[in-house]
């Protein structure tokens, strides 16, 4: 939430806080299921808010589960996507329509139908890939750029409702991804940091 205040979330359920940068950190509760699901990413969102105005917080995880958090993680609500997979990650695209990323290439498309986050539409979109699919950033053009295993790189264009998607040659698999300038972005995973250009994965694909 700000350069003091912040959480972070892993394998089987665990989750930590701190309120002073990181020096020191204190177990908390996003979920109290019995089954331990793993949480695979927290993020905030700079679009959707809460009635008082702060960021909604989120956290992906397996069995299709999404956490929710109006008071920058104090307490959590769970909303079920009715989605077996894990989901890695996911962005807000508005105040009420994010997508999530999962197994497979599955990308999910949740449309919220009232400011409580309760009740919501699902639709699934194809993005032609079946690698697992790990972070997705919006653009500075208004797309989104997702990175994936095995080397994919995908660029989303909701407005026209089309993709571009590359397999990079290495086949290294990506676990993050940030856009550095027009058609140069900066990939994390295997074997640490590459920048990648589109044109140059598809001139060499």
């Amino acid at each position: 939430t700000d350069y003091l205040n912040g959480i972070v979330v892993g394998a089987f359920g665990k989750s930590l806080t701190t309120n002073n940068g990181g020096e020191n950190w204190v177990s908390t509760i996003v979920t109290d299921d019995a089954y331990e699901p793993h949480l695979n990413s927290v993020y905030a969102s700079n679009t959707m808010k809460s009635k008082n105005g702060t960021n909604l917080m989120f956290v992906a995880g397996e069995i299709g589960q999404v956490h929710i958090s109006s008071d920058e993680g104090l307490s959590w609500n769970m909303v079920d996507t009715e989605y077996f997979g894990s989901l890695w990650g996911g962005i807000s695209i508005d105040q009420k329509r994010k997508l999530l990323l999962g197994m497979a290439g599955k990308v999910l498309y949740v449309n919220f139908d009232d400011e409580n986050l309760k009740d919501f539409s699902l639709d699934t979109l194809f993005i032609g890939i079946k690698n697992s699919l790990t972070d997705i950033k919006k653009l500075k053009n208004g797309n989104f750029i997702i990175s994936g295993n095995g080397g994919v790189v995908t660029i989303l264009d909701m407005e026209n409702e089309t993709t571009e998607t590359c397999i990079r040659g290495d086949r290294l698999s990506n676990t993050s991804v940030i856009e550095i300038s027009d058609d140069t972005y900066l990939l994390s995973g295997e074997k640490g940091f590459r920048v990648h250009s589109m044109r140059e994965c598809q001139s060499n694909f």
